[in-house]
Order: structure tokens, then sequence, then C-alpha cells
């Protein structure tokens, strides 16, 4: 009795931190990770950088073939991501299209260089029925003492300099 309650409630754990669509984690797990790991201090005074992507003309997908097949992209995208970024990193699905990517141990500077390897990768990936798609990326690195919320603005900027700028690239803020 106890192993079966046991793994009902690692399940049900499961289904609290992780986005049922694509298996990253959710903004309820993101938001502990705040309080528990970056608030307290964790990373020190290790560098530690963000990379906000989001797929480009998404709404296009969504609106030609319908949902479904939107929804596959997304899971095919977090498939990518998973295989390719470090055990470490933590890729959380915020919203839509829209996936933060936080690097423990990154700096600004290394986190440009993975963000266009990603952005490579998902450009060369061959996706069913759409085929070829774009992401932009917005990077940051947090500053000291920085808020979550402050470093995440910065983030999105950074992101929706580099849609202005053509999309398909990646833009770091200071």
């Amino acid at each position: 009795m106890t192993a079966e309650l046991n793994r009902k409630n690692e399940i049900l754990e499961t289904l609290a931190i992780r986005d049922e669509l694509t298996g990253l984690y959710n903004r309820h797990y993101l938001d502990r990770w705040i309080e528990n790991d970056l608030e307290k201090g964790k990373y020190g005074n290790m560098p530690i950088s963000m990379a906000v992507l989001d797929l480009d003309h998404f709404k296009v997908v969504n609106d030609r073939y319908g949902h479904m097949i939107g929804d596959k992209v997304l899971q095919q995208l977090s498939g990518l991501l998973k295989a390719t970024t470090r055990e470490k990193d933590i890729l959380v699905r915020i919203g839509g299209e829209e996936i933060v990517l936080i690097m423990p141990g990154i700096n600004k500077k290394d986190a440009l260089k993975i963000a266009e390897e990603l952005r490579c990768l998902i450009w060369n990936y061959q996706f069913p029925i759409e085929g070829h798609l774009s992401a932009s990326f917005g990077i940051a690195e947090r500053k000291p003492s920085e808020s979550f919320e402050k470093w995440l603005e910065r983030a999105d900027q950074a992101l929706y300099e580099a849609k202005q700028r053509g999309k398909n690239q990646v833009y770091a803020v200071d």
C-alpha cells in the first residue's frame, strides 16, 4: 500500500511542476526554484544567465495547420532543447511558445554561444509538416542581487530587440 501511495505522490509531484504538453518545467516549478535556490544564494558568486526564446511566426503554424500540429511542434522543440542542454540547466515553458532557459555557471558571452547553437539547431531541424522554423533569443546574465523579475524583464527586452532586428537571431543585454 505504501509503495503505491508513494508512486501516486510522485505522479502528482511531477504534474505539479511539469508542463503537461511539453514536459518542461512549468511556472510553479520556476517560482519554487526562485524561492528555494536563487533567492537563498545557492549559486553564490558564480555567473548565471538566462535565455528567453520564442518561435518566430508560430501563430502562422497554428492558423495554417491547427493547434494539434502546433502542439506537436512545441513537443518536438522541447525534445530538442532537453536533448541538447545540460542536466543542470533549467528549461521552463512560461507560456505559448515562450521558453526560458536558465544556465547556472554560464556568463553572458558563453550564453550567447549556446543560444546561437540552439538557434541554428532549431533552424536546421525539419519539423514535420511545417519544415524549418526560426527562433529568436534574448540573453541576460544576472547581476548581483538582481531580482528574478528584473532579470527576466531584461532578457525579455533582449528578445524583443532580437525580433525587432529581423527575428531568427540572438541578442544580449548588459
